[in-house]
């Protein structure tokens, strides 16, 4: 049986039609969806909340409302960040509110969903731990003028003094992270408070993974009971 050129053409072009239909009705829908989903998941991690995250052709509308133009900011930068999207319009309105989102509530928020954590007995960060940094890195941007203090913590594991000093370390550890990913040292105060103040119960493994932590304070002055430097 002899098929002619003409037939493979024309098949060809039905099969591309068909997969071009296939693709506008099912699977770009399916990516947009995707998309903003993501995007909105990324803004609530820090404390943003859009009423509604839109997308159509890659591009991208948010609405709703924020507390401040930091955040207006923020929720663009967020937004554009995501791989695949190629333009943002930010429709968010900036309205003050009396529940307001400082920089601390922020670090704080970040860092109770997704802690910065050490590898045990050691100042190495895991791979979540870094995870946290990046999401850190990004909000601190938007406030550079704000002073931070970085506290580190270790496990109730070993000797108290030599968690204290590890403590220190991953304080240490952190700070040179973000200088090297573009944040002035100056802005930075580094604390180690060694086993004190756990967050979670030491008895287990996964209890001391989160203890292995540093937490950010936004600095004020006073005084500290932690080793500094």
């Amino acid at each position: 049986m002899k098929v002619s050129i003409k037939s493979i053409v024309v098949l060809g072009i039905f099969l591309f039609l068909c997969l071009a239909l296939f693709t506008a009705l099912f699977h770009k829908p399916c990516i947009e969806r995707g998309l903003a989903r993501t995007i909105h998941e990324s803004l609530v991690e820090v404390n943003i909340f859009p009423d509604t995250v839109f997308c159509r052709n890659l591009e991208v509308t948010l609405d709703g409302t924020v507390n401040d133009s930091a955040s207006w900011y923020l929720a663009s930068h967020y937004s554009a960040a995501i791989p695949g999207v190629r333009l943002v319009e930010n429709h968010l309105q900036v309205i003050p509110s009396p529940v307001h989102f400082s920089l601390q509530d922020t670090l704080q928020h970040i860092t109770s969903v997704h802690p910065v954590t050490f590898v045990m007995n050691s100042s190495k960060l895991t791979e979540e731990g870094e995870a946290a940094l990046i999401r850190i890195r990004k909000v601190l941007a938007f406030f550079p003028e704000s002073e931070i203090a970085i506290a580190g913590y270790t496990d109730s594991q070993g000797d108290s003094a030599y968690n204290q000093r590890l403590s220190l370390a991953r304080s240490e550890t952190v700070l040179q992270w973000l200088i090297g990913h573009g944040q002035p040292e100056n802005r930075f105060k580094i604390m180690g408070f060694g086993e004190q103040d756990p967050v979670a119960d030491n008895s287990d493994p996964e209890g001391r993974a989160k203890n292995r932590r540093v937490h950010f304070t936004v600095h004020e002055s006073g005084d500290n009971n932690g080793v500094s430097r």
